[in-house]
């Protein structure tokens, strides 16, 4: 048996190494696996989504702000971003005077943009 051990020697780690991978792409989504059907607001849902993204790659005020541009885009018109974007504003606005958002629906797509760079350090801290 000793041509067999030396195969066996290097097909050992390779495939132990592919099962560890597989292992990895299951875990993913748990938030998608059922339960609550209905429960979650979209605008839960959205915040939810861009919160995980945030931990999980924003290691900066600006890879923040990337990300919110990315997922609010520079103009208004989706109901849920509005909102949800609304919200944060007004978060961002509630302890400084100087950051009092116009309405998301009346910005600019500059004031937007400077509106999510807001955001972005408001939520990072």
């Amino acid at each position: 048996g000793s041509a067999r051990g030396g195969a066996g020697g290097s097909e050992g780690p390779r495939s132990a190494r592919s099962h560890a991978e597989e292992d990895d792409a299951f875990q993913g989504d748990p938030g998608f696996s059922g339960g609550g059907e209905g429960a979650e607001e979209p605008e839960e849902m959205f915040k939810d989504q861009i919160m995980k993204q945030l931990e999980e790659q924003a290691f900066s005020v600006d890879e923040a702000h990337n990300i919110l541009t990315i997922h609010f885009g520079t103009a208004s018109g989706d109901p849920v971003k509005d909102a949800v974007l609304s919200e944060w504003c007004s978060e961002v606005g509630t302890n400084n005077e100087e950051k009092q958002f116009k309405p998301v629906e009346e910005m600019s797509d500059d004031e937007r943009k400077l509106a999510l760079r807001e955001v972005a350090q408001w939520l990072f801290q």
